[in-house]
């Protein structure tokens, strides 16, 4: 009997360790390129508050952002956010590298300064990482453009992808959005924001609308 009741405890402590949650907290990769860093610690400190306010996902309090350089790129978490500066210079090192996190499943969102320079470093970024693939301006109805909030024509107009099996694996903005994230409003900051917003929850998803676990918090946004 001792024994009897002795396997029933352990296949229960087994039963619990197995329905331990899921660690569902999660990292955001970045790499400032040509341009210094700290000038976008703030911007990217504010996404990860906007979207624990807003949306009720969970990055991870200490470290969320890992600020990467492309000799350390393959320590990045599956999205990564590149910025590219006046003086940024395209490598073999990080053609390779954004080929490799690419092809293992990586999601990337690049942005670039005004500056003439730094657009162009953009697009010569791309022709190396992709070759000869045709990137397209995200169209008002595409699921990346309402994964939270609905983003309106102007708004999706900036953004550009290259897809793979309907799987998004590049965006390109065509305006900056981490040096529009300040703590103070302002429509250009909430317009920064809501993109941002839109592509991380679409990067960590896909789906995110269709997952009815979040459907309270959809319901709550409406009155917010």
């Amino acid at each position: 009997m001792n024994k009897l009741f002795s396997t029933i405890i352990f296949l229960l402590f087994v039963a619990v360790l197995d329905a331990a949650p899921v660690e569902t907290r999660f990292s955001m990769g970045a790499i400032v390129l040509g341009a210094k860093q700290s000038a976008y610690q703030v911007g990217g400190d504010q996404v990860l508050k906007e979207l624990r306010i807003r949306t009720h996902i969970d990055p991870k309090d200490q470290n969320a952002w890992k600020w990467l350089t492309e000799k350390t790129l393959e320590k990045s978490p599956p999205f990564l956010w590149i910025v590219i500066g006046n003086r940024a210079k395209i490598t073999p090192e990080l053609v390779s590298g954004l080929q490799r996190f690419l092809f293992s499943g990586g999601t990337v969102l690049v942005e670039a300064e005004r500056s003439h320079q730094a657009q162009f470093v953009l697009g010569e970024l791309r022709k190396k990482v992709f070759y000869k693939k045709k990137i397209t301006v995200v169209k008002d109805k595409e699921l990346i453009t309402r994964t939270y909030y609905i983003l309106p024509k102007t708004t999706a107009n900036t953004l550009k992808t290259i897809k793979y099996s309907d799987r998004i694996l590049w965006i390109e903005s065509n305006v900056p959005i981490l040096t529009h994230v300040k703590p103070h409003y302002s429509s250009t900051r909430e317009t920064a924001i809501r993109t941002a917003i839109n592509v991380v929850l679409y990067t960590l998803t896909g789906s995110y609308k269709d997952d009815l676990t979040h459907l309270k918090y959809l319901m709550r946004r409406k009155k917010y």
